[in-house]
């Protein structure tokens, strides 16, 4: 173009040579002037282009690894709901020994009475959120509504107060009450290889009629129920999120 416009500027300068040298100079002054200040404009369209495809491929990039930290996501609630499930039924069995003592043997009421102690909890994987948003480059998503979605279930996850909950429940009043009640006994030593044959050997009978112990035990299965809860509406919106954002790196 910039060729093209120098020859039509060459055609003007032929036709108004009688103006004179002070005319033509100026009028060829003019035109190296708009030649630049088009070469100017051509060349930051040309500049812009490469940003904007540098910018989708960021996009892209951004995307599909917020798709990555989906899908461990999910894969991370499908197996603490699954060990959840799990647990119930070591405390549904728990229940069972303390509704009928003599049918269980005090080692395996022990083994029953450990699911009370030791929490699980989500922790997603927000290291390409946390990137996006650090960098600024998260205003790359052109889509509005699923960077608003994406806004929402990082804000979801990061207070997901199930798990807290749990938590500080075991610390504050599960796990002190079996350390008091459980604990002290000769089985426990024995799971560690020593001899605790200066302890005592648990009785499922008496800590059947041990109100803080049975009270434990309703408090770590309810606390459960509601966490394993909480992990199924995550990982609906794991799976909903997911699948937006596949939707939206294949156009």
């Amino acid at each position: 173009m910039i060729h093209l416009l120098r020859k039509i500027r060459q055609r003007l300068l032929f036709k108004n040579l009688f103006i004179g040298s002070a005319g033509k100079y100026f009028v060829y002054a003019i035109g190296e002037i708009i030649l630049v200040v088009i070469g100017i404009l051509i060349a930051l369209q040309i500049n812009n282009a490469n940003q904007r495809s540098k910018d989708r491929k960021e996009e892209a990039r951004i995307l599909n690894n917020l798709s990555r930290d989906l899908q461990n996501d999910s894969l991370q609630l499908v197996y603490l709901i699954e060990r959840s499930y799990h647990k119930q039924a070591q405390m549904d069995t728990l229940f069972q020994a303390l509704a009928d003592p003599s049918s269980v043997s005090n080692q395996r009421f022990l083994n029953l009475s450990l699911s009370l102690v030791g929490d699980i909890k989500f922790a997603a994987n927000s290291g390409t959120y946390d990137e996006a948003m650090a960098s600024g480059i998260v205003k790359l998503i052109q889509n509005e509504p699923l960077r608003e979605q994406i806004f929402d279930y990082y804000r979801y996850v990061g207070g997901f107060w199930e798990d807290d909950k749990s938590y500080d429940q075991s610390m504050q009043m599960i796990f002190p009450a079996f350390a008091a009640h459980v604990a002290p006994h000769r089985e426990v030593l024995e799971l560690f290889g020593h001899d605790g044959y200066f302890l005592s050997s648990i009785d499922p009978r008496e800590m059947a009629q041990n109100k803080e112990f049975t009270g434990i035990v309703l408090m770590k299965y309810a606390a459960m129920f509601y966490q394993r809860e909480g992990w199924q509406q995550v990982l609906g919106r794991t799976r909903e999120l997911g699948k937006k954002i596949a939707s939206e790196t294949i156009r």
